[in-house]
């Protein structure tokens, strides 16, 4: 849940999982809601479209964003932001099918800063259900700490909660809704989790049987 104060987070994930907005929720709450001090770096310089995306949250919000490019520049900038209470990293969209990805999510756990740091994979409650226990496996070498679930509004697999909990043993950081920047961000408490499956194993059940139940 909502356990970190000051620090490093790092978001990993594969294509399309949402974690360019998943961040701008986490800065957003940040500067709104505990009035601290944010600046975030991006290594993602390949994906069209995702800087201009962050600088147009961050004028709003009033934010630096600076572009590391490769893992010894990313590293320089953590020490150079040290100032602020929060520093979040966007990273590029892996399939850590090859070496030259799987060596960068390595590189990405072994950063280091004088703040304590957090690995968040974000994950798509649209991924396939079978393909999550793969991507959790591949992204172990990150040394994520939780795990995100974005469009979690979009989804009607109950299922998928209950996998990466129980059949993956994951700890849930927060949940995305749609795209609102301000709005789309909860915290994942155990009763917002259980409340979840419940709501979902229920959509899904009404969607099977029509007005059976």
């Amino acid at each position: 849940g909502d356990n970190i104060e000051n620090g490093i987070e790092i978001f990993v994930g594969p294509h399309g999982s949402g974690k360019t907005t998943t961040l701008l929720k986490v800065a957003t709450n940040y500067v709104v809601q505990k009035r601290k001090s944010v600046a975030i770096i991006t290594s993602d310089v390949n994906k069209v479209g995702a800087i201009e995306h962050l600088r147009v949250y961050s004028r709003i919000l009033n934010i630096p964003v600076y572009i590391a490019t490769g893992i010894q520049d990313l590293q320089n900038k953590i020490y150079d932001l040290d100032a602020y209470d929060n520093i979040l990293i966007d990273t590029p969209g892996m399939s850590l099918s090859n070496m030259d990805e799987l060596d960068f999510m390595r590189a990405i756990s072994g950063l280091s800063s004088s703040k304590p740091k957090h690995v968040h994979l974000t994950i798509s409650a649209l991924t396939k259900t079978s393909d999550i226990g793969s991507i959790v496996k591949r992204f172990r070498v990150s040394n994520f700490n939780d795990v995100i679930v974005s469009n979690i509004d979009q989804t009607s697999q109950h299922g998928i909660l209950i996998n990466m909990q129980e059949g993956l043993g994951v700890v849930f950081h927060s949940f995305g809704i749609g795209s609102d920047i301000v709005d789309g961000f909860e915290y994942a408490s155990r009763e917002r989790v259980l409340d979840l499956i419940f709501k979902l194993t229920k959509m899904n059940g009404e969607k099977a049987h029509g007005d059976t139940i």
